[in-house]
């Protein structure tokens, strides 16, 4: 008997479940019709032609249960990892998906922001149990779902908060609608747009919530066909006019730094040279910016994870992975504190530790990360090697010594406390990593105070 995921227990529909380390899909008898009208007719073609919806292939049918074999992705972030313009591509492609939809005489039951995956540099469905049939003059249901998932974050995200989307994480049903006027400020209002299109939804499902605190808005009424389609159309020119602006510490980092060409230089002949010898099929860029140190290697490996705690970092690096071919995952993380295990028992969606152990890359790159991790937020050398010890195979990482200019800067920063940082040294450094690694090679940057080395898990 196949047990269902532990995100998969919504959906009277069917559930997703593992075998083999391989996702499958089981459709249960009450969704039998749809999901052969959904195949037999020119829609699921068209979303998987477009590369809109995730492609499968039957495996087994009986009267019981069909089971289908999904296209396997290598990594699944969540929406609190984002950042803004994955989150506005994900709304996107969620109406886009559902427009085409109504065309087949179907719409999509489901807008949750977490039925989108990001697949080979783009937003991608995920769930094929999300269509029903279309019924003539009734609203889209999913339309209050989608607004809490999707247009709600991106509003607070753009008048209020531009970090709103880390707070996602306590919003697992998305965003209620009941709390969106509680977020924006009068500015919001003064917005056709967001007017429109969600504060008044927004007050209207306040207004009308069933005794159990339900929002019936977005299954009562009436709602023609012409009209829905104009709604969806101007969903998504707001969407594409929408504008987020922020500057943030990092962005730009490999512009404007402290190294000079030659050391840039060798240090990207360095890792290339470590790169060639390893030939790594999986690649973790730990605090890797906007990705330039390893998005020119993605083409060559399977598959780039690249996490930064700083959103715009992230947000360009997502833009540069648009024009590859490779499949490349931009994730916002914090390593200090990394997403937990959220949902029903912690286990609804899994902690980004446990995802990136299940990934396991062969090779992480920490590039100009240690000194900040230890001086910056105290965290010892050893504890460090140890978390990365139980992901990854290899590590590449890069120590600055104390005569390096960010060093003596956070070290500045310790104020008459600099003395108990004594510890940062490179020899104790290597002494706490061969813990759990063992040190293949160390080559010091010509023309900088810093050095790479090159580790295997013990």
């Amino acid at each position: 008997m196949n047990v269902a995921h532990p995100a998969s227990f919504r959906d009277p529909s069917g559930f997703v479940f593992v075998e083999d380390r391989k996702f499958f899909r089981k459709i249960l008898p009450p969704y039998f019709k749809q999901y052969e009208h959904f195949i037999d007719g020119d829609l699921y073609s068209n979303l998987v032609e477009r590369k809109w919806l995730l492609s499968h292939k039957e495996v087994s049918r009986s009267a019981a249960e069909i089971v289908l074999e999904p296209e396997q992705l290598d990594f699944v972030s969540y929406p609190y990892e984002w950042s803004v313009k994955q989150l506005v591509d994900a709304a996107l492609l969620t109406l886009r998906v559902h427009r085409e939809a109504l065309s087949a005489g179907m719409i999509l039951k489901d807008a949750s922001a977490y039925n989108i995956a990001f697949h080979k540099n783009s937003p991608i469905l995920i769930d094929t149990l999300s269509f029903d049939f279309y019924v003539e003059n009734t609203p889209w249901r999913a339309f209050g779902q989608f607004l809490s998932h999707f247009l709600a974050p991106l509003c607070i995200t753009k008048f209020t908060d531009e970090h709103f989307l880390r707070q996602l994480i306590g919003y697992l049903d998305g965003v209620p609608l009941e709390v969106v006027r509680s977020y924006l400020p009068i500015k919001a209002y003064v917005s056709p747009f967001v007017l429109f299109n969600l504060i008044l939804p927004a007050r209207y499902a306040t207004k009308h919530q069933s005794r159990h605190g339900e929002s019936v808005s977005s299954s009562s009424g009436k709602l023609q066909l012409s009209a829905q389609l104009r709604m969806i159309d101007a969903l998504i020119a707001g969407l594409d006019d929408m504008s987020f602006s922020s500057s943030t510490e990092w962005e730009g980092y490999y512009s404007h730094n402290n190294y000079t060409d030659q050391a840039a230089s060798d240090k990207k002949n360095i890792i290339q040279g470590w790169f060639n010898t390893l030939s790594p099929q999986k690649l973790w860029d730990l605090g890797g910016n906007d990705g330039e140190m390893s998005l020119d290697r993605a083409k060559n490996i399977e598959s780039l994870i690249v996490s930064d705690i700083d959103e715009n970092c992230i947000a360009s690096c997502y833009e540069r992975a648009k024009n590859q071919a490779s499949n490349i995952y931009p994730v916002v993380s914090d390593f200090c504190s990394p997403s937990p295990g959220i949902g029903l028992g912690n286990s609804e969606r899994d902690s980004f530790l446990q995802r990136m152990k299940d990934y396991r890359p062969d090779l992480t790159l920490a590039l100009a990360i240690i000194h900040h991790l230890s001086l910056g937020r105290n965290v010892p050398f050893s504890r460090i090697a140890e978390i990365l010890s139980g992901i990854t195979d290899s590590l590449i990482i890069e120590f600055p010594d104390r005569d390096d200019s960010m060093v003596r800067y956070l070290l500045e920063g310790k104020r008459e406390f600099v003395d108990h940082f004594n510890f940062y040294t490179r020899s104790f450094f290597e002494e706490s990593f061969c813990q759990y690694f063992q040190i293949r090679e160390s080559i010091k940057i010509k023309d900088s105070n810093r050095t790479l080395y090159l580790m295997q898990v013990k």
